[in-house]
């Protein structure tokens, strides 16, 4: 006679269900640290983009300074309507791409991956692309001689960043702007997904289609030759009779 082996009580089995769901919420977190750093990153060519495309004030330099040629100009508000414009779109690409590359890792955690390092994204773009001939700019200011045009870089009014109690980053204004269009959209594609959990290979059992039932034998029946007969063979006998 033999003995099962007794666990001792309190001591998780290695492999359980907790272990690996501590191993699963670790995989996320680090891939939404990637997701957001790697979309902060982008900040750069977005700001790049942006001063780019943006229109320029255009100033005239006087005797009292440098003052816009135009007197009612545009430039100031297309600034940030051009910043809106790229943020909206940066915010879709980057929530699409992130809901395909990262399958497995799809729910709330990669969400907070993606509105944090959107909103850093946006500003590290609205300050390199003020930065962007910022120099050459305050030069010219200084000692450019009279009737001298100048353009102004691109300068975000709509938008602000700071630290709160000197350590706590948040940004408020048109730097949420790409963060609102990436939760928008990654919110979207799992509103229309199929499975509450976002993935196929977890999808519960009562959303699946129900299999089909396996044919059974059919009690006292016998094979016949058009395939299961219902009912007791017939007695052997005379042909005719049967």
């Amino acid at each position: 006679m033999s003995i099962a082996p007794i666990e001792p009580i309190g001591e998780p089995a290695l492999g359980g269900p907790l272990s690996a769901r501590r191993t699963s919420l670790g995989n996320e977190l680090l891939f939404a640290l990637i997701v957001a750093a790697a979309v902060a990153a982008l900040g750069a060519p977005v700001g790049l983009l942006w001063s780019v495309v943006a229109p320029k004030v255009e100033l005239v330099q006087t005797d009292f300074g440098p003052y816009p040629v135009d007197g009612e100009p545009e430039g100031y508000w297309a600034d940030d309507g051009w910043f809106i414009i790229i943020a909206l779109v940066t915010g879709a690409v980057v929530a699409v791409a992130a809901w395909l590359v990262f399958r497995r890792q799809r729910g709330a955690i990669m969400l907070g991956g993606l509105v944090i390092g959107s909103a850093a994204a946006s500003v590290l773009a609205a300050w390199l692309g003020n930065k962007i001939g910022y120099a050459h700019y305050l030069d010219l200011v200084e000692h450019a001689p009279k009737d001298t045009r100048i353009l102004r870089p691109v300068k975000l009014r709509t938008g602000e960043s700071s630290l709160l109690f000197g350590f706590i980053p948040w940004v408020r204004g048109t730097m949420l702007i790409q963060a609102l269009a990436a939760a928008a959209v990654y919110t979207g594609l799992a509103g229309f997904h199929a499975s509450p959990t976002l993935r196929y290979e977890t999808m519960p059992a009562e959303y699946l289609d129900p299999a089909p039932a396996a044919a059974q034998p059919h009690p006292q029946g016998f094979a016949g030759p058009a395939g299961p007969v219902l009912g007791p063979p017939p007695p052997a006998g005379d042909p005719e009779q049967r």
